[in-house]
């Protein structure tokens, strides 16, 4: 019986882990493009609007 929860523990702990990494990866790539310098601005309507 105390193997059992044993396992469940470490499971529930694993599972938790890989959760968070990738919340963080996620986190982390959505923070890259949003530093990309003016790259949410370079829409293609953005583009044909302002004539560029």
């Amino acid at each position: 019986m105390m193997d059992l929860l044993v396992q469940v523990v470490v499971a529930a702990a694993i599972l938790v882990m890989v959760v968070l990494a990738v919340i963080a990866q996620d986190r982390r790539t959505s923070v890259r493009e949003r530093n990309l310098p003016g790259a949410s601005h370079h829409h293609w309507w953005n583009r044909t609007r302002n004539g560029h």
